[in-house]
């Protein structure tokens, strides 16, 4: 690949429970500091104080929404650049953004909302990108910036990162029995779980190399998928994998050069071990190593810009921060795992996140091209960008279910009807929540997608949604309105995240390519533009798309199987632009004619 801009890193701020910025932050970090506190039922947590001056010097905004107008605010000064630059695009990562409103202002919890408000208020001249896919979700953002840069499709990506730590999200994770009771320890034998925290990320990525002050460039990024379970990673780490190898390649690297890796690093048993299982694979065991969350906590889809941006800092200082309580190394491949600060010479990193649905991503920053660290290692700069020749995009199936189809029927009894139609066994479709039972059941239904030839790695989903997981978010606040004494339900709590419909699909289907979620009010192309890149710049040899919503009586399911004419066989009729017209997978009806846009 070549012809792409180089993105460099910019301005970046954190604000987390250890300080309102980032030179703060990497203060407390220094100490070996963790600001906790327990919440109402004694979980520790690392919670900012909402107390602290300035928090309300804004009157009418939700706790999310002043962290990230702190940090948008404070990027716009520093960096001067304006939202309102055409060149500017802004794209924001969260889990749950204001999910804890739900009770007292159930029309201000969805996504799209929080995004159209941050950017009305900063009068943004481009639409706000929305990334939503669970722990990963700060990664992928910057991943999405990068290309966004690296295309020329903008000049300048503010990845805006931002979680808090409610009660919504503190129940659900006590249900599974997933939080130490003290604190997390990474990579420990006797660690015992993971700690949550809140915080705000934003980092700045610009092709103008003069608003780099840290000269670090964002090399390559890639995301990948487990296939393998909704809640718990894969045991191999073979998802987790596929996105350190090909984020190396992209970036033009091999494992020898990382000078060292800032891992998810949660601190719950089966994490840990698969870390341990991929860095092994990728030949990374003997590279120094990290997890910050010991200081931060798991602040969900804030964590991977956060810790990017403290990743940036350790480039510059030439120190690994060392993990606070890790004493013992307790993973199945063994890690070379900081237990202090260690000061040496370090020119690159790479930073790896992985989560519910089976997500991963990964990417490599490194000190750019001429400074004295570059220059010593021998490292040339990326050969980045856009393929030498075009690649024709062509429409192999499509369909179109929505609440026209329901003929008297309600949802339930349909998707029902669907499924058994279908000819599916299995099991486990009636524990879905409704939106996943649609995507599972449509995905299905999609003319030649089962029995295709496409090996895993090369199969990749692109998922736009309005809704989200509000059916299911509906549900778990109930069941936390209860205050039953046996508490949340992990069964109900999973499906809280807008990717779990898409990684259904993946399971489903054996799809460990990229899995990218967008949450945008309508759909304006965008998204489906975004998939069809992935097969022009060759990230995926197949790529499904899909618009999927299910809320209330509401829900529409519009599904696009997409490859790029290299990868067709002769047989291959559709050509570019054209639906499909085989029959279904399942006996059930079919309704035709979803045509490319």
């Amino acid at each position: 690949m070549s012809g792409g801009k180089t993105v460099y890193c910019g301005y970046g701020r954190v604000i987390s429970a250890s300080g309102r910025d980032t030179a703060s932050v990497c203060e407390a970090i220094g100490r070996y500091q963790t600001c906790l506190t327990a919440t109402s039922d004694g979980v520790p947590v690392c919670r900012i104080d909402r107390s602290l001056p300035a928090w309300d010097s804004v009157p009418g905004l939700s706790f999310v929404e002043k962290m990230a107008v702190e940090a948008l605010s404070a990027a716009q000064q520093e960096s001067g650049l304006l939202l309102s630059d055409p060149g500017v695009q802004l794209i924001l990562s969260t889990t749950k953004g204001d999910v804890s409103l739900l009770g007292e202002a159930p029309e201000r919890v969805w996504l799209w909302d929080l995004g159209e408000r941050l950017s009305a208020r900063f009068g943004c001249a481009r639409k706000i990108r929305i990334v939503s896919c669970a722990c990963i979700s700060g990664v992928s953002a910057l991943i999405l910036g990068k290309r966004l840069v690296e295309r020329g499709d903008c000049e300048h990506a503010f990845v805006l990162g931002v979680d808090e730590a409610s009660d919504f999200v503190v129940s659900g994770f006590k249900s599974f029995k997933s939080l130490s009771p003290t604190l997390c320890r990474p990579y420990d034998e006797k660690r015992d779980g993971l700690t949550l925290g809140e915080a705000c990320g934003l980092l700045v990525l610009t092709s103008r190399k003069e608003l780099s002050p840290c000269g670090i460039v964002l090399r390559g990024g890639a995301i990948s998928n487990d296939a393998n379970h909704i809640s718990g990673p894969s045991r191999t780490g073979d998802g987790l994998y596929l996105a350190i190898a090909e984020a190396l390649r992209q970036a033009g690297m091999d494992a020898g050069e990382i000078s060292f890796v800032n891992a998810h690093g949660t601190g719950t048993d089966y994490n840990d071990q698969m870390e341990s299982k991929a860095f092994a694979l990728a030949g990374l065991s003997g590279t120094p190593c990290n997890s910050l969350k010991p200081y931060l906590g798991h602040t969900l889809g804030a964590s991977g810009v956060v810790e990017t941006i403290l990743d940036i800092e350790q480039l510059r200082r030439d120190c690994v921060f060392g993990v606070k309580g890790f004493e013992r190394p307790g993973t199945p491949c063994p890690l070379n795992v900081c237990a202090g600060h260690r000061h040496i010479p370090l020119h690159s990193c790479l930073k790896t996140a992985s989560g519910f649905g089976g997500t991963n991503a990964a990417i490599v920053l490194a000190k750019s091209p001429g400074t004295a660290c570059m220059e010593a290692s021998g490292m040339e700069a990326p050969d980045t960008g856009l393929p030498a020749k075009p690649v024709e995009i062509c429409l192999r199936s499509s369909l179109l279910w929505t609440a026209e189809d329901l003929k008297g029927l309600d949802f339930a009894a349909w998707i029902k009807e669907k499924y058994k139609q279908s000819g599916e066994a299995y099991l486990k479709f009636f524990k879905m929540d409704n939106p996943s039972k649609l995507a599972y059941a449509a995905s299905c239904y999609l003319p030649g997608f089962i029995g295709r030839e496409f090996s895993p790695e090369r199969s990749a989903l692109v998922l736009s949604t309005s809704a989200g997981s509000w059916d299911s978010d509906s549900k778990h606040w109930q069941i936390m309105e209860q205050h039953l004494p046996e508490g949340a339900s992990p069964a109900v709590f999973v499906y809280t995240l807008a990717n779990i419909p898409a990684a259904e699909v993946t399971i489903r289907h054996k799809m460990q390519g990229e899995v990218m979620v967008f949450v945008e009010k309508e759909e304006d192309g965008f998204s489906r533009a975004y998939a069809e890149s992935l097969l022009r710049e060759g990230l995926c040899g197949e790529v499904l798309y899909a618009r999927c919503d299910c809320a209330g009586d509401y829900f529409r399911a519009d599904f696009h199987w997409m490859t790029a004419r290299e990868h067709l066989s002769p047989e291959a009729g559709a050509g570019s632009g054209s639906a499909c017209r085989e029959r279904p997978c399942g006996t059930g009806p079919r309704k035709e004619g979803a045509q490319a846009g």
